[in-house]
């Protein structure tokens, strides 16, 4: 999410007098452990976990992209699911689950696919590095084509609505203004 909107979102955040941004890299699971213990008030992710104390708001829906080997032999038009299953794939992260790995899984499952999986790796950047190495195909975030990777060609998904949401995660019933003020920022800047 740091290659997307996020930026400009925490700018926003962080011009406001009286809210202070200290941002904290941790997976969905994490964050949602430290909200309830009150470490952070907000987290952003890309998975929903239902879970009675958290709260979850949708930001918007990126679409994703498939990033292929720069060698790969295709013209740049958009690629099926089906085509990318054909192909040997790396899924990431490969811990904790759930998580993005189990969000890509669910996109081919739905359209009665399974993936040729030949590697995992820790994080998307890694996944890349082992996409333009050769050794296969990712799901990525439209957003990861701001990482210019030589080796990787990025290249549109041809079936509608295959994306991954951004989420705010906070605490239910929270009676901080600021974490109401968060929200409020959030929904006007993405158009809600």
């Amino acid at each position: 999410m740091l290659y997307g909107a996020l930026p400009s979102l925490i700018r926003r955040l962080n011009d406001e007098n009286d809210i202070a941004v200290e941002m904290q890299e941790m997976v969905t699971l994490r964050q949602i452990d430290a909200l309830k213990k009150g470490r952070i008030d907000v987290g952003f992710g890309r998975i929903y976990l239902h879970d009675s104390e958290i709260e979850q708001l949708t930001i918007r829906e990126e679409p994703l992209v498939a990033a292929l080997p720069g060698n790969h032999a295709r013209n740049g038009d958009p690629i099926s699911l089906a085509e990318l299953s054909q192909q040997p794939f790396i899924l990431y992260p490969a811990q904790p689950r759930p998580g993005y790995a189990d969000h890509t899984l669910r996109i081919f499952e739905q359209h009665h696919l399974s993936i040729d999986q030949r590697q995992q790796a820790n994080d998307m950047q890694t996944a890349l590095a082992l996409v333009a190495a050769g050794l296969g195909v990712a799901l990525v975030p439209e957003s990861a084509k701001q990482i210019h990777h030589e080796g990787v060609r990025y290249v549109c998904v041809k079936e509608p609505h295959v994306t991954s949401p951004i989420i705010l995660s906070y605490r239910k019933h929270e009676a901080n203004p600021l974490v109401e003020r968060c929200k409020n920022l959030l929904r006007s800047a993405s158009g809600q």
